[in-house]
């Protein structure tokens, strides 16, 4: 199995269901901007989407999506038994439009208006996904890919200018997921601090 990725992006919740699944992958930075990987590969000819995560499993098949990816992930490999897994594709499905969505949007936007507007739609999802956590993560205390992607969002927001949409609950969710060996692991291996 083979992760394509950039450092820091969404990409990095992929790589930590990876390694909370215990599966054996390669990786293959990828710079975004030229569309390459590290190695001088043209990424088109590998995703012609042009973005990461890609995951090319052993059988060549591919997986470019963040909703299908950790999807997989965690119906195939997750350690979370008794999940349910259409709220798992549910709440997956909000991570990526209605959090991640609303990032690339307060990143790209143009003015500082729109901006505002989207880290606002970011507070809301928050504090709404502040009340979802059913014991340390969202489906319990056993973590799942949900909530790896769930913390990476939360990094960026800590880390940038939505850090005040961040509630408590959130912020200690970010605090007890980072402290686990996949995400310490992740983060250290795409030369990332804690």
């Amino acid at each position: 199995m083979k992760l394509y990725y950039c450092p820091g992006t969404c990409s990095l919740a992929v790589r930590i269901a990876l390694l909370e699944a215990d599966l054996k992958f390669e990786t293959v930075e990828v710079d975004l901007r030229k569309k390459r990987t590290v190695q001088g590969e043209d990424f088109l000819a590998i995703n012609p989407k042009g973005y990461v995560p890609t995951l090319v499993l052993d059988d060549q098949s591919q997986l470019s999506e963040m909703v299908s990816t950790l999807y997989w992930i965690e119906t195939e490999h997750g350690k979370a038994q008794g999940v349910n897994h259409l709220a798992l594709l549910d709440m997956l499905s909000c991570l990526s439009t209605e959090v991640h969505k609303y990032f690339l949007l307060a990143t790209f936007l143009p003015n500082d208006e729109a901006k505002d507007y989207a880290r606002s739609k970011i507070a809301q999802r928050y504090d709404w996904l502040g009340g979802q956590l059913k014991g340390q993560y969202l489906f319990g205390d056993t973590p799942t890919s949900a909530d790896a992607y769930l913390h990476v969002t939360v990094r960026w927001a800590l880390s940038g200018k939505s850090a005040s949409a961040v509630p408590a609950s959130l912020k200690q969710f970010h605090a007890t997921f980072g402290a686990r060996p996949a995400a310490r692991a992740a983060l250290e291996a795409e030369g990332l601090a804690a």
